[in-house]
C-alpha cells in the first residue's frame, strides 16, 4: 500500500485529501496552494487586474545539508519569518528581517534541527536540516 501511496504522493498533479497531503510531506511543495494561486491568477488576468506577472513560486530550498558554519537559503519571494528549533521544541534562533539569503549556525550543537519560515505570500515552509 506505501508504493501506491507513494506513486499518487509523486505524481504530477495529486489529489486533493491525503494524497495531496502525502505530496506535501514527501516533497515539501503544496499543490493545492500552487492549484488555488495560479487560479486566482488567471481569474484576475481575465478581469484585467494583472498588468505585470504576480510571484506565484513556492520554491524554497536550503544547503548545504548537512552543514557545519552557514545555512543559504534560496527562495523567489522574501521571508518575513525565519525559526530554528532542535527536536526537543527549543528555539535556537529567531529573525523577522526580511530578504534572508542564510544563516550562521555556527554556534549551534550538532544534531537534527528544524527550520521553520514564511514568506511573503503567507506560505509555510519547514526543512529539516543536520549541523555538522
Amino acid at each position: 500500500m506505501l508504493d501506491s501511496l507513494e506513486t499518487i504522493a509523486l505524481s504530477k498533479y495529486p489529489v486533493k485529501g491525503y494524497a495531496a497531503s502525502l505530496h506535501y510531506f514527501i516533497t515539501g511543495k503544496d499543490v493545492v496552494l500552487e492549484k488555488m494561486l495560479e487560479e486566482e491568477k488567471a481569474e484576475k488576468k481575465e478581469e484585467g487586474l494583472i498588468s505585470s506577472p504576480m510571484k506565484l513560486s513556492t520554491e524554497f530550498t536550503v544547503f548545504p545539508n548537512p552543514a557545519s558554519e552557514y545555512l543559504a537559503i534560496k527562495t523567489e519571494t522574501e521571508l518575513i519569518s525565519l525559526s530554528v528549533y532542535d527536536l526537543n521544541g527549543k528555539n535556537w534562533i529567531s529573525s523577522n528581517a526580511g530578504n534572508l539569503k542564510g544563516i550562521d549556525i555556527s554556534a549551534l550543537p550538532k544534531g537534527l534541527y528544524l527550520l521553520k519560515a514564511t514568506n511573503e505570500l503567507g506560505k509555510f515552509f519547514n526543512v529539516k536540516f543536520i549541523k555538522q
